[in-house]
């Protein structure tokens, strides 16, 4: 069929349009293709980082095969990195809609990837790219599907996928390629979590830390469990946003609680509980690390004409007149953009052209 032209248009300039769209939509998926490296150095820029443990980190690419579909067609490809600045090996593809239909949930120690076919599925695949399915799953918590939150080296996070209802939290632990169903325990009670709602989940060493109707610090060495719930804090609990085993900053202010033997809670001076607002300018939303009881915080400031400055920020806990130290400048990335790794021997962060390793600081001595 051949494409009409206007007759005041000489050129053919509709023609010329069709042509540009033509190159620009397979230009894409060209380059796109030409992306796809069995090993690479990765960077937030070049790929997404999905993973990050003490021993991994896994990232994702996404490449366009199929621009005309109605639902884009897309190869995933899952890398496998030691450390930043290494390269990655690729060990896992496949080929799906733009809509994620498989996605990675874990990395064990060995750098087997655990997969997650969406409600259907899970499968392990190892590091020379060999899948091999969870045998079991799916499994029912009663009437409803579980649902998984998180999975770990010793076992799964689950709960039942019920919109409607406040269900338990399950852990089952691994039996070589299955789970074992005869081990599984709960580790909240019975209001636990709802499905259809975000449930930050936060492990160091065998505690976990679990929003839902409320917070819970649940150690899993020992089954013993604490709640934490704020009576003029809406019915579900504020975000996590860190965790270091001993303390975790929640909500949209700076409260912390320090996980020990009297599981002292405390805020920040100048919060305002009923309204949400941080007197001091900083949030517990963009905290991005805790350790040693001093919150590492992403900080935008000197806005001037859309442009802000952005910051690396460490911030101690325990003072009274939010004291901080300025890390690092992250000028010129968004501080959504800004990508971390945080490790049990230091905090690794991108400045948008090189990763910048910073040492935890010491604890502070003041406490208040």
């Amino acid at each position: 069929m051949t494409m009409p032209v206007a007759p005041e248009d000489p050129v053919g300039f509709t023609s010329l349009i069709v042509c540009l769209i033509l190159l620009l939509i397979f230009g894409l998926a060209a380059s796109c293709e030409a992306q796809d490296e069995p090993d690479f150095v990765p960077n937030p820029g070049t790929a997404k980082l999905r993973v990050a443990t003490d021993e991994w980190l896994v990232w994702e690419r996404m490449n366009v095969t199929d621009p005309r579909s109605h639902l884009p067609r897309c190869t995933y490809s899952y890398y496998l990195q030691k450390n930043v600045g290494e390269v990655a090996q690729l060990v896992y593809q496949y080929s799906g809609t733009a809509y994620e239909s498989e996605r990675v949930r874990g990395v064990l120690k060995d750098g087997t990837l655990v997969m997650e076919k969406v409600e259907t599925s899970l499968f392990f695949v190892n590091r020379d790219g060999i899948k091999t399915p969870v045998s079991g799953f799916p499994i029912r918590l009663g009437k409803d599907l579980a649902e998984v939150l998180a999975v770990y080296d010793d076992g799964v996070l689950v709960r039942a996928g019920d919109p409607n209802n406040y269900k338990p939290v399950y852990f089952i632990p691994w039996l070589a390629n299955s789970l074992d169903l005869q081990k599984m325990f709960m580790v909240s009670d019975e209001t636990g979590t709802k499905a259809g709602f975000t449930t930050q989940v936060f492990r160091k060493g065998n505690l976990l830390a679990l929003s839902g109707a409320r917070l819970l610090i649940f150690d899993l060495s020992n089954r013993t469990h604490e709640y934490f719930s704020f009576g003029s804090l809406p019915r579900w609990f504020p975000a996590i946003h860190a965790f270091d085993g001993e303390t975790v900053v929640f909500g949209t202010g700076y409260y912390g609680c320090v996980i020990g033997s009297n599981y002292d809670c405390y805020t920040k001076p100048g919060f305002n509980i009923k309204t949400g607002r941080q007197f001091l300018g900083v949030v517990a939303g963009s905290t991005i690390a805790v350790k040693n009881r001093i919150a590492y915080v992403i900080q935008e400031s000197s806005c001037d004409k859309g442009d802000c400055a952005v910051q690396l920020t460490a911030h101690d806990l325990y003072s009274t007149n939010d004291q901080k130290r300025t890390l690092i400048d992250l000028s010129g990335i968004k501080p959504t953009e800004v990508a971390y790794v945080a490790r049990e021997d230091a905090l690794t962060v991108w400045t948008g052209q090189q990763w910048k390793r910073i040492e935890w600081l010491p604890e502070s001595q003041s406490r208040n």
